[in-house]
């Protein structure tokens, strides 16, 4: 097969996606299905130094942050995140420029041969986000570049991402929290061991303050695996953190090196811990690879750090519209402080969705006391890496109704949802949340939201 151009790229790969919901993490076979692909490949993952993320909330905007912070150096630096927003290429880049069309193109054309062996082996079909993956490390390889930064997709110990041989891995493990519970497990305990899983002999793992079952967690497996573990504690490691609506500010103090006051160009006080994290990350490979850095330039790409979809705002039509992808509660929570703490006593007309498996309900508790109104739409998401739709709005209405919020309606078409929030004379400023499937419906069909 032989793909002709960029729309038959995106069409080959829309029919990897799973189209039952058991097929959305395929697991043990998966990772096996990927691991024999990239030995087709000569392991190119293996010849790569690769910074690997895992975590529940954060692990994009870490692994962005770093990525920033290693192109200061001037070293080539890949990036992998998921899911997208916009277009499918910001999910592969290299110094934060996506890779181009031909690129893909052509990495594409060049693995298609290799993919066909696989599935016409004993491990079946691979999956959209397994052949994004094995695309990633390809390109990476044939790009020379210096440093490859890989969120994992789902978990970490089953991942497609987690196919990493070389013992100079350094792990970032974000903060923990219940999301995906249905295929990571129900408590704290069987999330961690999914996410422990990333951790490789002699590496090196970095993690915030967890609770402490999950500190419990990564200290044995990172003794069991003879890794260097660092845990980063709020008020040592980073402090004095101050919000404001342009930039978040806060001291960083790690392994000798203090950077007082600096500047972030991403909002909230968990956007600081997650720079900490990148920070530390990009500390200590600068000590062990041996590579010094500007500060100057470091504060300067932080400052201008910009990341669609995390606290994004506009101005449209005259009112403020913010859109961030919260889809868990711990996501929410800091959204929703965050919030609350920029805009003090203001409240807003909330437009929201949640994807069909999302436990919704605390995420309603924790919108409703900053909520002037709630618009609730929904989507359906057939172009990422599994089909997907969103929750009933009836259903959400109802909880709704439940919790004792009344000003609420239900808009189904979520352009149409925005376009009667823009239009009306309500002056009030608007907060679109819930699912990262909803803002990107509506960043594609909006052009003035970009």
């Amino acid at each position: 097969m032989f793909l002709a151009n960029f729309s038959d790229a995106q069409y080959y790969l829309s029919a990897h996606i799973p189209k039952n919901p058991k097929s959305i993490f395929s697991g043990g076979l998966g990772l096996k299905r990927i691991k024999f692909l990239l030995q087709l490949l000569d392991n190119p993952q293996d010849k790569l130094k690769v910074v690997h993320i895992a975590g529940t909330s954060g692990k994009s905007s870490t692994a962005y942050l770093l990525s920033l912070l290693l192109s200061c150096t001037d070293k080539r630096t890949g990036l992998f995140i998921s899911p997208h927003i916009i277009n499918i290429r910001e999910r592969i880049r290299i110094n934060n420029v996506n890779i181009s069309e031909n690129q893909f193109l052509e990495t594409l054309n060049k693995i298609i041969p290799f993919i066909e062996k696989v599935e016409k082996s004993e491990f079946g079909k691979m999956t959209y986000f397994e052949i994004l993956t094995a695309l990633a490390f390809y390109f990476f390889w044939m790009e020379k570049i210096d440093y490859a930064v890989m969120e994992t997709g789902i978990g970490g110990l089953l991942d497609a991402t987690n196919i990493i041989n070389n013992t100079n891995k350094v792990c970032i493990i974000t903060k923990l929290g219940l999301d995906h519970t249905e295929i990571l497990g129900k408590t704290l305990a069987e999330i961690a061991q999914q996410k422990a899983g990333i951790i490789t002999r002699n590496s090196i793992v970095i993690t915030p303050e967890q609770e402490p079952i999950v500190s419990s967690i990564l200290k044995t497996c990172a003794e069991t695996k003879r890794a260097q573990l660092f845990i980063l504690q709020h008020g040592i490691n980073y402090k004095d953190i101050q919000e404001n609506q342009d930039k978040t500010v806060f001291t960083f103090d790690f392994l000798k090196t203090h950077l007082s006051q600096i500047s972030l160009g991403l909002l909230g006080k968990h956007q600081a811990e997650n720079c900490s994290l990148a920070l530390s990350a990009f500390i200590l490979l600068s000590r062990r690879d041996g590579f010094t850095f500007d500060e100057e330039k470091i504060r300067n790409s932080l400052e201008q750090a910009n990341f669609l979809g995390r606290l994004s705002r506009y101005r449209i039509d005259g009112k403020t519209v913010i859109m961030d992808g919260a889809h868990n509660e711990q996501k929410m929570k800091s959204f929703i402080q965050t919030v609350s703490n920029l805009y003090k006593g203001k409240k807003f007309n909330f437009l929201l969705a949640f994807k069909s498996t999302k436990d919704f309900i605390p995420l309603l508790e924790l919108i409703s006391p900053i909520a002037a109104s709630i618009t609730i739409t929904s989507f359906k998401m057939k172009t990422q890496d599994w089909s997907c739709t969103s929750k009933k709005p009836e259903v959400i209405a109802k909880a709704l109704y439940q919790i004792g919020f009344s000003n609420y309606r239900v808009v189904v078409n979520p352009q149409e949802a925005l376009r009667q929030l823009l239009k009306s004379k309500d002056k009030t400023d608007i907060i679109i949340t819930g699912s990262f499937y909803l803002i990107s419906t509506l960043y594609e069909k909006n052009s003035g939201i970009r």
